[in-house]
């Protein structure tokens, strides 16, 4: 009379499941494996065009700066070596170039007598 109800045989909660977890997988491998190879490609292009003469033209302008600039925007070494993110083992301060393309201002800010008045910065703001 009464038919036994049909059992599914997969819960859709675990089909969902299996969805989910297939598909993440998925992603990350494909993130992973697209990532490293197209990344190192076009970063090791990027940091090669500018090392020719714009370092040096770069370097030549720091050495007649103090110490204390010198540190500040040479480039440093990361703690953890080479980082796949930046393409490199270096990294550099994004503020040390405007110091070198103006150096007479920078000269008249860092020269200032201690507990005088401080040169008036309003037109450059």
């Amino acid at each position: 009379m009464d038919s036994p109800p049909k059992s599914n045989t997969l819960n859709p909660n675990l089909c969902f499941f299996f969805l989910f977890l297939s598909t993440n997988l998925l992603t990350l491998f494909l993130s992973s494996s697209l990532y490293s190879s197209c990344s190192l490609r076009s970063l090791t292009s990027i940091a090669a065009f500018p090392a020719t003469d714009d370092r040096a033209s770069f370097s030549g302008q720091l050495t007649s700066q103090s110490d204390e600039l010198l540190t500040f925007v040479s480039q440093q070494s990361l703690p953890l070596g080479f980082n796949v993110n930046f393409g490199s083992d270096t990294i550099y301060s994004p503020v040390g170039r405007a110091c070198t393309l103006f150096p007479d201002e920078l000269r008249c800010y860092m020269s200032y007598n201690v507990n005088g008045s401080f040169p008036d910065d309003e037109l450059l703001a």
